[in-house]
């Protein structure tokens, strides 16, 4: 069989997954260069320059900017590339568990994003707007997790009825 002959198996979930994959590759991109930028500043020990006010620093600096002496920003590029590698792969094979599985992993970095917030605005009492921006990141990530999984369960529902 040609590759113009395939049959229409690409069906709307197929297409409209590969559309969310592909923006939450960009995405997760944007996340990693954020969470990379702040990564390096914290090892090299230099100060964040902060756009609005001067709390970049004062909670990249914070107790809570490590896990068990692992900065706080590494982990997150760390994650973001895991999703970028998962959602690119979710993308190309067009398997149905992997991306149930990546549109799923997006509520966990939903929940860390959440925690890290609560810690920078109530504990910290202060506003990274870097930080912010990830979290900005993981709740749009949580909005195209919900989306792929609506998709993913339309096309089943279709495909049933076909």
């Amino acid at each position: 069989m040609q590759h113009s002959e395939q049959p229409s198996t690409v069906s709307l979930r197929s297409s409209r997954t590969r559309q969310l994959s592909t923006i939450a590759v960009a995405l997760a991109a944007v996340g990693l260069a954020d969470a990379s930028y702040l990564a390096a500043k914290y090892i090299s020990g230099t100060v964040v320059p902060c756009g609005i006010g001067q709390g970049c620093d004062v909670v990249t600096r914070s107790a809570y900017a490590e896990i068990a002496g692992i900065p706080i920003a590494l982990i997150g590029a760390c994650w973001y590339l895991v999703l970028i590698i998962g959602w690119f792969v979710a993308r190309e094979w067009e398997n149905r568990i992997w991306t149930i599985l990546m549109a799923c992993s997006t509520f966990l970095g939903a929940a860390a994003s959440v925690y890290l917030v609560y810690l920078m605005l109530v504990v910290i009492q202060a506003v990274c707007t870097y930080c912010m921006l990830s979290a900005f990141i993981q709740f749009s990530m949580l909005g195209i997790g919900i989306a792929t999984l609506y998709a993913v369960h339309h096309s089943s529902r279709s495909s049933v009825h076909e």
